[in-house]
C-alpha cells in the first residue's frame, strides 16, 4: 500500500513537471514570436 502511494505521488510530481516544462515553452514561444510580430505591427503602423 505504501509503495502504491509512493508511486502515484511520483506520478503527479512527473505530470506537474510536463505541466510547467509545456507552459515555460509557450511562454517563451509567445516571447520569441510575439515580440517581433509586435514590433512589425508597430513599424507598419508607425509607416503607414
Amino acid at each position: 500500500m505504501n509503495r502504491l502511494l509512493d508511486k502515484h505521488s511520483t506520478f503527479d510530481d512527473i505530470i506537474d513537471k510536463i505541466m510547467e516544462t509545456v507552459l515555460n515553452m509557450l511562454f517563451a514561444l509567445i516571447v520569441f514570436l510575439g515580440i517581433p510580430y509586435f514590433i512589425y505591427v508597430w513599424i507598419q503602423f508607425l509607416l503607414w
